[in-house]
């Protein structure tokens, strides 16, 4: 049995062109086809269809966050920011007591990564 044009389009997910011209895309496929099969069984030409068109809406979606800088941060408990704020404290006192220490500019620029890491995770917040 040859593939028929509409068949052709209709598996490459070019249904929307179909529609368009007011084609009826449904008739093309017997029913019997598509009932017995599972809801995720990709033969069914209707589930590949519904299947794009949630993953087209799911897409425009995100790339609209994304586009628009609306991605959602997810809460901040007081308590991270509290634990943040007491971790930022130590080590600015650790940089100050030890800065005079044998080791200094070892521990100063282990101190300083960890200070732009605790930075970053703020900016993060």
């Amino acid at each position: 049995m040859a593939v028929q044009p509409i068949n052709h389009a209709v598996n490459n997910n070019q249904y929307r062109i179909l529609i368009e011209a007011g084609a009826d895309i449904n008739p093309a496929y017997p029913k019997s086809t598509c009932l017995p099969l599972p809801i995720h069984d990709y033969k069914c030409p209707r589930t590949i269809i519904e299947s794009a068109i949630i993953l087209n809406e799911g897409n425009i979606k995100s790339y609209e966050e994304k586009l628009n800088g609306e991605k959602e941060k997810e809460p901040v408990s007081n308590e991270d920011e509290v634990t943040i704020n007491s971790l930022s404290e130590l080590l600015e006192k650790e940089k100050k007591s030890n800065y005079n220490a044998v080791n200094r500019e070892d521990y100063s620029k282990l101190l300083e990564s960890e200070i732009e890491k605790l930075n970053y995770n703020k900016e993060c917040l």
